[in-house]
Formats: structure tokens, C-alpha cells, sequence
């Protein structure tokens, strides 16, 4: 069946948010389209302040410890982004 129930679609999109984690080799940007992807398929809309949450406890561990190493952590989940995107510049990631 191609058209999916709206209900099961909803609940396979929360179980998906639910597991989601970055990935090896998948850059931060990458990681938050696909979050955002799944937070538009969902019937609850989280505040800003619960999506940077969100965001910062997927993120690989690597990545988190890397913030963690500047003074300032980020506030917003764009600024979470952006900073993990300079340090994975930084650190010669590269897509594979």
C-alpha cells in the first residue's frame, strides 16, 4: 500500500525521533534536516528550548565532547549546529 495512515505514519515518525542518532560520517547539518524532518511528521510540537535538547542528546558523543571542550556552549540549536559543523571542518571531516 503507497498511501500510508496518517496515524501510522505519525506513530513511525515518533518511533523513529525516538531512536534517532548521528551517525558515522554524517555531518551535524545532515543530522538536524533529518530531525526536522521527523518533527514535521509528528503531531507534537516541541518548544525551541526542547528541540536544542533534543538535538545536543543525539548527537554523537564524539561531537558532544568536542563542543564541550569550548567556553561558551551554544544556546540555540542553530548555534549547536554551526558550531559542530566548524569543528568537523575543522577536524578534516569528510563524507563518505
Amino acid at each position: 500500500n503507497l498511501i500510508e495512515d496518517p496515524a501510522n505514519r505519525q506513530r513511525r515518525a515518533a518511533q523513529l525521533y525516538k531512536e534517532a542518532r548521528q551517525r558515522p560520517h554524517q555531518s551535524a547539518q545532515e543530522f538536524n534536516l533529518y530531525l526536522i524532518s521527523l518533527e514535521g511528521q509528528l503531531d507534537k510540537e516541541y518548544t525551541p528550548e526542547q528541540r536544542r535538547i533534543h538535538l545536543w542528546t543525539k548527537l554523537s558523543d564524539t561531537t558532544r565532547k568536542a563542543i564541550l571542550q569550548y567556553q561558551d556552549t551554544p544556546s540555540t540549536r542553530d548555534a549547536i549546529v554551526s558550531l559542530a559543523t566548524r569543528i568537523e571542518k575543522s577536524a578534516g571531516y569528510e563524507r563518505s
